[in-house]
């Protein structure tokens, strides 16, 4: 333990207000007993209430970020492949070696077992702020999928708030053992090429699908999600066309997809309500759309629509917005009354 921590309780206090974000992290790692000693200064100081932390997982290199109001710290943790850019500095953290290099953005940890490592550092700076990873940049490959760690974080905080998957591709079977983890992230942005796989069994939560451009009508009608959204870049040749927004509306209304709350598509390309909305029962929506965006426009509905096995209603409309290119795009949604 550093002989710092011998110090009284109120000049202690006052040296650690003066620590950076790095310095405490550096101070905490010293010991068990300095992890439980930095843990309770911070919570008496306050100091992690607007912390947040990140975590991004890569084949062989993964980061936590920590940040507050005014700085941020990054602590990456590399394997052997990059030891020859490591300095000569070796340290031990719970009875493991590795090389430590300090840099001005935070620190960069190179070990034998980056697997091991990473797990063990999580729980570190997890337990020393008292905060849990609030968002996960999760970019596994083949070899590497990262379930254990997948499977630590959740045993330890239950949920993740929000997870983006890297364009990766995965076989079928390792698509769905990736998505069965997943089900506990409450906002997933993911590619389509994890999909790969039937999905119907999986119960996500909120879904963003960024490279929607090929998604089939069938793969659409699989996802067991509360929220969609779906973007698409190209304008023409997308795969959802007015007639399959018209089946899912269909599907939705006889029943299917009980748990949806929320459907969004936005797409370049040209969508009509008259034709997605053809041969359903609708009517003018007394609800008034509440619409955040000045660049954003209603351009068809509001329209209520009535789902037949439970009674429940929905709104349906079209908006027109732009891009930050200026690309204009058309949005389809559908909001599910509670």
């Amino acid at each position: 333990m550093s002989p710092l921590f011998k110090l009284p309780l109120l000049p202690l206090i006052e040296i650690v207000k003066c620590c950076s974000t790095k310095e405490i992290v550096l101070l905490s790692m010293t010991s068990s007993r300095s992890l439980r000693i930095m843990n309770t200064l911070l919570k008496h100081m306050r100091y992690c209430d607007n912390i947040i932390i990140e975590m991004s997982i890569y084949p062989s290199v993964h980061k936590i970020t920590v940040a507050t109001n005014h700085e941020q710290c990054h602590i990456h943790v590399n394997n052997t492949n990059w030891m020859r850019t490591a300095s000569s500095c070796e340290r031990t953290f719970n009875d493991c070696k590795y090389y430590l290099d300090d840099y001005f953005y935070g620190l960069k940890t190179y070990w034998q077992d980056d697997d091991t490592a990473i797990q063990m550092v999580y729980n570190h700076i997890v337990d020393l702020f008292g905060t849990p990873v609030t968002s996960l940049a999760y970019n596994p490959s083949e070899e590497k999928l990262y379930l254990n760690l997948l499977e630590f974080v959740l045993n330890k905080q239950g949920v993740i708030e929000y997870c983006s998957v890297g364009l990766v591709n995965l076989s079928e079977k390792n698509s769905a053992r990736v998505l069965n983890h997943l089900q506990k992230v409450e906002n997933l942005n993911i590619s389509l090429k994890v999909l790969n796989c039937n999905v119907s069994k999986f119960k996500l939560q909120n879904l963003m699908i960024e490279d929607g451009d090929d998604i089939s009508f069938q793969k659409l009608i699989e996802l067991n999600c509360e929220s969609i959204s779906i973007y698409q870049q190209c304008r023409y040749n997308n795969s959802l066309q007015n007639k399959d927004l018209n089946s899912y509306l269909s599907h939705w209304t006889a029943g299917f997809f009980p748990r949806l709350k929320n459907f969004r598509l936005e797409t370049q390309a040209p969508l009509i309500l008259s034709r997605i909305l053809k041969r359903i029962n609708f009517e003018p929506s007394a609800d008034q759309m509440e619409i955040d965006d000045e660049d954003t426009i209603l351009t068809a509905g509001p329209f209520s629509i009535r789902r037949v096995t439970d009674g429940k209603l929905a709104t349906v409309c079209i908006l027109d917005t732009w891009d930050r290119n200026g690309v204009e795009l058309t949005v389809l949604e559908l909001l599910v009354k509670n």
